[in-house]
């Protein structure tokens, strides 16, 4: 599922893509990759996978057989009555096959993170842009008020000057 990002309408796009940054979430991600253990049917990636069975030591070992065959290597292995309890390894075919998906992965959430993150930025700047709008309104509106309220005591002193202005005498 690809998904596009339009920058330009609605967005803009203030965190350019770093390939440093997108660097480093990779290698999280391969450090994450193999760093953890899955159970066997977890859709997700992981190097490791868990392999647990609630049955005698023969029995599970029989059942882990199957999976030594495939390729899987033991990494890790307990054992308490009736629970095997073992970490696979995943073959390096297995493994290689998986790490361009990562990748993908990586690449794919690095993008929306970025998209995000210029969603909130946008968003800041409109912020910062509407309030510096008002504040110029504010100010227009002060200043136009202020004019006002100066024009209006001119003309009242006019208008007093002129109503008690001492009167010329008759002839």
């Amino acid at each position: 599922m690809t998904t596009t990002y339009d920058y330009g309408t609605k967005v803009i796009e203030f965190n350019k893509h770093n390939d440093e940054e997108l660097q480093a979430l990779v290698a999280k991600k391969e450090g994450q990759y193999f760093s953890r253990s899955e159970g066997l049917h977890y859709k997700g990636l992981a190097a490791f996978i868990d392999f647990n069975r609630n049955k005698p030591l023969k029995e599970s070992l029989i059942d882990m057989e199957e999976f030594t065959q495939q390729g899987y290597k033991i990494h890790m292995v307990d054992y308490r009555p009736l629970l095997f309890t073992c970490t696979l390894r995943k073959t390096d075919a297995m493994i290689a096959a998986e790490l361009p998906k990562l990748a993908e992965q990586a690449r794919a959430e690095y993008a929306e993170l970025r998209y995000a993150s210029n969603i909130a930025e946008t968003q800041r700047q409109m912020e910062f842009t509407i309030a510096r709008r008002a504040r110029e309104q504010a100010e227009a509106k002060a200043a136009a008020d202020a004019k006002h309220k100066a024009d209006e005591e001119a003309f009242a002193l006019a208008d007093l000057l002129k109503a008690y202005a001492p009167k010329g005498k008759a002839k």
